[in-house]
């Protein structure tokens, strides 16, 4: 009897053990979940790829941004407590309404990185430069959003419903390139050959394109087709990085 007592107070101390063990474990998982889906992303960032900069600066429950020396409007925040990303929605210079990801991770030499995802279409590493200052913070607060486009394809981006659309609107060379079309389409246009060609391209060519490489190619072909000049002479549409920010006063 009294063995049975025993091993029945020893079961009841594992068993609150294991109890214990498993509220830490989950206290600790929420608490890790707390912190990832609270991190803060603010700080000025480069783009490996484009080599802007980023300002991202967290602003109550909001975001403000600026790339290359631009402000956009955040029309919306959404936090992914369990991966840490950020979902911006933002509009972009050309007055396309996009979602950009913000995912937190790490480069080869620990140091922070954020993994920005444009819309599915177009996708870039941001490097941290340095945090915010508070100088950082005010000269951000004072950039004016831009009331139009400050470049655009021959069409509203605003009504861009293809994926097509929306990948020339992510662009400023393809956007560049569609205006070149769209005026050398203009003088053809009393050509009813021409008119069902263009259709066609539209439907058969440029809205197959899953990237941004092969609207490229199919702008450039186009533009061939249609002649009236040199194809390859696009003006680069591409904001130049004029520094959304002072620098650091302790470098």
């Amino acid at each position: 009897m009294t063995e049975s007592k025993g091993g029945n107070a020893g079961l009841a101390r594992l068993g609150v053990a294991v109890v214990a063990l498993m509220l830490v474990a989950l206290g600790g998982f929420l608490s890790w979940r707390h912190f990832h889906g609270a991190a803060d992303m603010s700080g000025v960032w480069r783009g490996q790829t484009s080599n802007l900069t980023y300002v991202i600066d967290r602003h109550d429950d909001g975001y403000r941004l600026s790339v290359g020396g631009h402000r956009l409007q955040v029309k919306s925040v959404e936090r992914d407590s369990m991966t840490g990303q950020l979902v911006l929605t933002v509009r972009t210079d050309s007055g396309l309404l996009a979602l950009w990801s913000f995912k937190p991770g790490q480069d080869s030499d620990g140091s922070p990185l954020l993994l920005l995802d444009q819309d599915g279409f177009a996708n870039d590493q941001l490097h941290l430069q340095r945090q915010l200052t508070s100088v950082d913070r005010s000269r951000l607060a004072q950039l004016k959003i831009a009331k139009k486009p400050l470049w655009s394809p021959s069409f509203d981006c605003g009504r861009a419903s293809t994926d097509a659309e929306r990948m020339v609107c992510t662009d400023p060379t393809l956007a560049a390139l569609d205006v070149q079309m769209a005026g050398r389409y203009r003088t053809a246009i009393n050509d009813a050959s021409v008119v069902e060609a263009q259709k066609t391209w539209i439907h058969d060519v440029r809205d197959a394109c899953t990237d941004i490489n092969c609207l490229h190619t199919a702008y450039q072909q186009r533009l061939s087709d249609l002649g009236g000049g040199d194809a390859g002479a696009v003006p680069d549409a591409q904001p130049a990085d004029a520094g959304a920010v002072a620098p650091d006063a302790s470098s």
